[in-house]
């Protein structure tokens, strides 16, 4: 933590304001210290965003990144040169940020995915020859190749502006495929989790603003009766009661201060 020079002032001074603000630090830091077993929890992603984030593509990766999350995208991020070396349970979609193509090894691990339901997107087409080309929605300007039960999407041309290839990566993978979402959200995001071994589910919420959030619902795909709503500055949870909401579960809220948590048994 790095405390600007008007609160370091005002805390050697003694001043009310700069007090509470340091108060309120420490119960966001406790809150995550009182929950270290959440540090264990496998991130959850329905899109797996591949760049070497560096040089010619540092721009256009880490401005995608920014913008598939103000958009709300569920994602996991891979370095490029340790992408595809292991299973992606729940993921429904690659997107391959870089101008380069993918190792051999890579390619053929990205095929298979493909081939077995998933979604690839690419700014160029490297898959097999000799297949045909559709159009998925005519208000996407991309290419479509069909390649067994999945498809490989190419913009006809290229990747060339991060908010577009945010919001069209959204439109491909589609809203349906969600792990959670938030209604009314106000100035909220969230981060989905699972713990395999003890079979739960975590959708950690931040609060950017420095107002409370208010009147916030939470949609989560999986059912579930009720969930243990964690919130900073309190040590006890409060039972959520959960309203079935198809093909999932809402939950309405508490007030969000900063952070929370909300664990969901599955």
């Amino acid at each position: 933590i790095s405390l600007d020079d008007k609160l370091r002032e005002g805390l050697l001074k003694g001043d009310p304001q700069a007090k509470a603000i340091w108060r309120k630090t420490g119960e966001s830091l406790a809150f995550f210290l009182d929950h270290p077993q959440w540090r264990g929890y496998k991130s959850q992603g329905i899109l797996t965003v591949i760049s070497d984030f560096s040089g010619d593509n540092g721009f256009v990766s880490g401005e995608t990144l920014n913008l598939l999350n103000r958009r709300h995208v569920q994602f996991k991020v891979m370095e490029r040169s340790k992408a595809l070396r292991s299973a992606m349970p729940g993921v429904q979609a690659l997107l391959w940020l870089d101008k380069e193509a993918p190792s051999p090894d890579q390619m053929a691990k990205s095929l298979d995915f493909v081939r077995h339901g998933g979604l690839l997107i690419a700014s160029s087409y490297w898959g097999p020859k000799g297949v045909k080309i559709t159009r998925r929605d005519p208000s996407i300007d991309y290419k479509v190749y069909n390649v067994g039960a999945g498809q490989i999407a190419v913009p006809d041309e290229g990747f060339q502006d991060p908010y577009q290839v945010a919001l069209d990566s959204q439109l491909l993978v589609s809203r349906r495929n969600d792990l959670a979402r938030l209604y009314n959200p106000a100035t909220t995001n969230c981060h989905c989790s699972y713990d395999p071994v003890h079979r739960k589910r975590l959708v950690q919420i931040l609060n950017y603003s420095t107002a409370p959030a208010t009147f916030v619902t939470l949609w989560v795909n999986t059912r579930a009766h009720a969930a243990q709503f964690w919130n900073s500055g309190t040590k006890q949870p409060e039972t959520v009661k959960g309203v079935a909401a198809a093909p999932g579960t809402d939950f309405g809220l508490p007030t969000i201060t900063v952070c929370c948590g909300l664990e969901i048994e599955v």
